[in-house]
């Protein structure tokens, strides 16, 4: 528990999954300033457009790799971005200096993830240049996290990568890393905002060159992208139909948002679904976020909207449930008027997440635009559990998230490990805010960290892991997809609130690669590491060799179910050939 913070927060008390009261209170507490968060989100002269009242991202990533969550704060080109390096005591210092990462950029979106596979959390930033100079089409940065001579350091390659430039004109917003087509890379999505040809572009990634450096392609028409005339804002790679390859959701301006669905054959092609689909209720789609909020196993689709209240009435907030049609396609009902959801006034960042640990997925949003002045932020508790259907109760104030001016980016990560999600809102034109989740009883979750360095077939960081963990005849669904929110990326570690529960009687985990590991009993307040090993890597040594060919042949020989590959239930030449077929690098169908 960290102390000497200010409290400012009322506390709220809150029901327990089942009805059961619980020791529980969620309060937040406003600690920015104790906790070295000094950033202020200011625009430098010389953005392309209105870009310059529309962006304010940040991003989480665990650049040191200590296993606690940092942050990188774009500064909008008045002053240097920073890096802030969590010292694990509930402060940041920020080190972009000595990082090589403290230019004065103007800049869009942020997204974080292991782009050259050794392990290390890279950086890429939408960027229209230095404020020193004119805004152009080629300053977008890709950052390498290195170690050079025991020194931590940032390498910029955006240029050789291939992603210097994202648009065709001085543009980009949002962006999102995923591994669409499941050779275990991370491919890239950035959506831009001008209705002009050669924005909101899919690159596709080819693997490393001798250096450790990436190769991206653009492969947006390739795969069947008809992205002209988008006005994007946030993009994101999920799974929405359950065949492991994930959708891409583009969350987008002036209804032009898209469903397109993943073929899931080679070569993977998209399919434009957002007419059939029922992707047709938001008026002006911002912020977005994915997650089960209803509790029926399947991901829903929350974007933040422009809400014109009463005579006009007819835009707001969107909530689409996934519902399935006759056929077995994906369909979205839209209900945030009826969970009373729908008014965040102009909105930007959002995200679901289970702020009280009862199980279910709650609901944060920030905005405010010149005409919306004083919009305060929202705190959505999900209280379904309650026995009267989907339903949230709005509780920013009593809560003691306050936060009340032009809210842009925002994310959430468990800054002080102490089980809980803690929030960061970005301030356009203002000071970066850090509220401290302050729950009596954080010990009544499970966290769970995915490693995936160790098979070739995943991309890092566990995305397209499906999680299913059962507690009291309750099932709670998660699943890591790069936590891609507006402009920026929240802390892709998993939290499975308890509720009232002591323990998961099970924890089934579903890689992308189709292999499964499950976890049984589970006590609450566990930080579990699940080692997704490759199905051929037999002996655990995180590679694939001869040593695999010895333990299988002992394995075999033992009449050990473990020598079953194929998954078949019978022990025999099939086994081999499969045993073959993985040495070769092959992944799970």
């Amino acid at each position: 528990m960290v102390s000497g913070f200010r409290h400012v927060g009322i506390a709220l008390a809150l029901a327990c999954a089942g009805g059961d009261l619980c020791a529980q209170t969620l309060t937040f507490t406003e600690v920015a300033g104790a906790a070295g968060v000094d950033g202020v989100y200011k625009c430098a002269q010389g953005y392309p457009g209105m870009h310059n009242l529309m962006v304010g991202g940040v991003a989480v990533g665990d650049f040191n790799n200590d296993d606690w969550p940092d942050l990188f704060a774009p500064s909008g080109g008045v002053e240097a971005d920073r890096l802030y390096i969590n010292q694990r005591d509930g402060t940041f210092r920020d080190e972009a200096q000595a990082w090589g990462i403290a230019q004065r950029r103007r800049s869009g979106g942020v997204a974080v993830g292991d782009v050259n596979k050794d392990g290390l959390d890279d950086i890429f930033l939408v960027s229209f240049g230095d404020a020193s100079v004119d805004a152009n089409p080629f300053q977008s940065r890709l950052f390498l996290n290195r170690m050079t001579g025991g020194v931590r350091t940032f390498e910029e390659v955006g240029q050789a990568a291939g992603v210097a430039r994202v648009a065709q004109v001085s543009d980009g917003m949002g962006a999102c890393f995923g591994d669409y087509d499941l050779d275990g890379d991370l491919d890239l999505f950035v959506s831009a905002w001008f209705d002009t040809p050669g924005g909101n572009r899919l690159f596709r990634n080819e693997g490393n060159d001798s250096a450790g450096v990436p190769r991206f392609v653009d492969v947006t028409e390739l795969v069947g992208l008809d992205t002209e005339g988008l006005r994007g804002f946030t993009p994101r790679f999920v799974d929405m139909t359950g065949d492991r390859y994930p959708e891409l959701l583009l969350t987008n301006d002036f209804g032009t948002s898209r469903y397109y669905e993943n073929s899931g054959a080679d070569p993977v092609m998209f399919t434009d679904r957002t007419v059939e689909a029922g992707v047709t209720h938001d008026c002006n789609g911002m912020g977005s976020s994915v997650g089960d909020v209803d509790g029926d196993g399947d991901l829903d689709w929350m974007m933040t909207n422009i809400y014109f209240p009463p005579p006009v009435d007819s835009c707001g907030n969107t909530l689409y449930l996934h519902e399935r049609d006759e056929d077995g396609r994906v369909t979205f009902v839209e209900r945030a008027r009826a969970v009373g959801v729908l008014d965040a006034g102009w909105g930007w960042g959002t995200e679901l997440v289970d702020l009280d640990l009862d199980g279910d997925l709650d609901l944060l949003a920030t905005g405010g635009w010149s005409s919306f002045p004083g919009t305060p932020a929202r705190v959505y508790l999900n209280r379904s559990e309650l026995g009267a259907g989907l339903v949230f109760d709005e509780v920013a104030g009593a809560t003691g998230l306050d936060f009340i001016g032009q809210g842009r980016g925002l994310v959430t990560l468990d800054y002080d490990r102490d089980g809980d999600r803690d929030v960061v809102i970005v301030e356009g034109g203002g000071a970066m805010r850090l509220f401290r989740n302050g729950l009596d009883s954080p010990g009544s979750a499970v966290s769970i960290d995915v490693v995936t360095w160790v098979n070739p077939c995943l991309a890092p960081g566990g995305l397209g892991t499906k999680i299913v963990a059962r507690a009291g005849g309750r099932e709670t669904v998660r699943v890591i997809d790069g936590a891609q929110t507006y402009l920026g990326s929240s802390e892709t570690r998993v939290v499975l609130g308890l509720g009232a529960e002591a323990a998961f009687e099970s924890i089934e985990l579903t890689f992308a690669d189709g292999s499964v590991r499950v976890l049984t009993d589970v006590a609450g307040g566990s930080e579990v590491e699940v080692i997704a090993w490759h199905r051929g890597d037999l002996d655990r040594s995180g590679g694939l060799d001869f040593g695999d060919v010895i333990e299988f042949l002992g394995l075999f020989a033992a009449g050990d179910p473990g020598a079953d590959l194929n998954a078949d239930t019978v022990l025999d030449a099939g086994d081999a050939i499969e045993m073959v077929w993985l040495l070769g690098g092959a992944c799970a169908g």
